[in-house]
């Protein structure tokens, strides 16, 4: 895949835009890519229907972790993650979002999840209260 030009966004003054950069490319991070985005958020609503291996469950701790060295210390975010049910192993997949939402305690981030039953669920993005989505073509799977 050719590399792309990036125009690279002030980290004070978000934009909107589209970014694309190179598969196994270094120094890329969720504080990179999504922090200034999610910066003042109080209701995160993450949409990744394809939550249910490890690797996709601490992709989205690494997310929190991110929000959580981010926000103020007296700030609480919900975050809410909307996935779909993994019908080979279900109660592992419950098993580790419980988890994920254990860990929150105590930290200002309130964690909730929600099997979407649909079948429909494909898109893959992060909304914020503050008006601003992220459209993830890979969801979290970006490293």
């Amino acid at each position: 895949m050719p590399e792309i030009s990036v125009e690279l966004v002030s980290t004070s003054d978000p934009k909107s835009g589209h970014v694309v950069f190179a598969e196994n490319r270094k120094g890329i991070s969720f504080d990179k890519i999504l922090g200034p985005w999610t910066d003042g958020a109080k209701r995160i609503v993450i949409t990744a229907p394809y939550i249910r291996k490890f690797h996709q469950a601490r992709n989205v701790m690494e997310l929190i972790e991110m929000l959580i060295r981010r926000k103020q210390p007296e700030d609480q975010i919900a975050v809410h993650l909307v996935t779909a049910p993994d019908d080979g192993n279900i109660q592992d997949q419950r098993e580790c979002l419980e988890g994920i939402a254990e860990a929150c305690t105590g930290t200002g981030i309130d964690f909730t999840w929600v099997f979407d039953e649909t079948g429909a669920l494909h898109a893959r993005d992060i909304t914020t209260d503050t008006g601003w989505k992220m459209v993830l073509d890979r969801g979290l799977d970006i490293f």
